[in-house]
């Protein structure tokens, strides 16, 4: 599982129309901004995690965190989901086959034909099963294999069959039900974590534990902290959009009590975290 840190842009989203509005305009980005990420910190530091529904802690989980999942992940969830034991994913040739239209070239060079396909299964083993590299597996292998959830069915493939390889008793083609195609992007409105809502969210809680989201705030306001005094150099210099932008910016930053926000913020976490 891949969780990183929403990340704090400050300076780039302060400056990012300098000269095409206003000097206030833009300050006023940077008090929206730096307000934000306060109240952020603050309601993940106060929440009591876990009385929060599943529902509340997700929100407040990818407030501060992008949030992607690995296969090995997705193994875990199918294990637990299923009771049985999957540790690796494998493509599966069949001897299923069907027929379609393959074309190369373009304009009168163009040409196309009919090309026999065998279809293979990208699939999460459990270890129920002995894989054998060297078979070719059957419409009734799949099916049962499929039926006994020996194996979960990811995606379906096909390659071109070259008939001078062909060394298997072609089969009809069966349409199986994919129980999830695997997004690498960790997408979690996948529909096997839509179905499967409360798994997925007690694997999250078991990692994103009060003690590392404290750890992972600290690190947050470290970032904040280091954006706000770098934007506050530019106040040092004479003349220059930047220079008025952050005086503007540095000005509201000690009289409103943010500044101190902050510092209350950061011994808060430290205190906490021991």
């Amino acid at each position: 599982m891949n969780a990183i840190l929403n990340r704090v842009s400050l300076m780039e989203d302060t400056y990012a129309y300098a000269g095409a509005q206003s000097n206030s305009e833009n300050a006023e980005k940077f008090k929206k901004q730096v307000t934000s990420h306060i109240i952020k910190i603050k309601n993940v530091i106060d929440a009591d995690i876990k009385n929060l529904s599943n529902e509340d802690f997700f929100k407040l989980l990818v407030s501060v965190y992008s949030i992607d999942l690995d296969m090995n992940d997705y193994l875990k969830l199918f294990s637990r989901k299923y009771n049985k034991k999957y540790t690796y994913v494998i493509k599966i040739p069949t001897t299923m086959t069907f027929t379609d239209i393959a074309a190369e070239g373009h304009g009168r060079s163009f040409d196309w034909w009919e090309q026999l396909y065998q279809v293979e299964y990208v699939a999460a083993i459990s270890d129920d099963m002995k894989f054998d590299y060297n078979k070719v597996y059957s419409k009734k292998e799949i099916e049962k294999l499929v039926s006994e959830r020996t194996i979960i069915l990811l995606e379906q493939e096909s390659k071109p069959i070259e008939e001078e390889h062909e060394d298997f008793k072609e089969e009809t083609f069966q349409k199986f039900p994919i129980d999830f195609v695997f997004n690498e992007s960790g997408d979690i409105m996948s529909g096997f974590i839509l179905d499967n809502y409360d798994l997925y969210i007690n694997m999250l809680r078991k990692k994103f534990t009060k003690r590392k989201i404290l750890m992972d705030m600290q690190d947050y306001i470290c970032g904040l902290q280091n954006e706000i005094d770098e934007l506050m150099q530019y106040s040092k210099f004479d003349g220059g959009i930047y220079s008025e932008i952050s005086k503007l910016c540095k000005e509201w930053y000690e009289t409103s009590g943010t500044k101190s926000d902050v510092k209350l913020l950061q011994k808060r976490i430290n205190k906490e975290k021991n």
